[in-house]
């Protein structure tokens, strides 16, 4: 879980440097499972193979970020309004979230 709020802290950043001259958005992290789960159709058995959070977006120029932890991945998404002020904001945020979880990875293995 350590992982999970290492990403908060660096989304937090993303955000408010890259994109926002002010803070309007949502980030939240929800620490799914640990270990695989299943979902059951009578017999039938299904595995969950990820989870990924949506936050709801506050108002018009949001920006709303989920990070979830699942079976030892983390999924993170953003969802942001097209908007002129903020061209191409949500992929900027990934960009910026990709490479500070490489790093970190990378970090880690070494």
């Amino acid at each position: 879980m350590e992982l999970s709020a290492n990403l908060l802290l660096i989304s937090v950043a993303a955000l408010t440097e890259i994109c926002l001259d002010q803070f309007h958005g949502i980030i939240t992290n929800v620490p799914g499972s640990p270990v695989q789960r299943y979902l059951s159709y009578g017999v039938e058995k299904h595995v969950v193979l990820s989870c990924s959070i949506c936050p709801p977006s506050l108002s018009a120029g949001s920006t709303c970020m989920g990070i979830n932890s699942y079976n030892g991945n983390v999924t993170l998404g953003a969802i942001t309004d097209d908007i002129p002020e903020y061209p191409d904001q949500a992929n900027k945020i990934i960009a910026v979230e990709y490479t500070a979880f490489e790093q970190m990875l990378a970090d880690g293995e070494s």
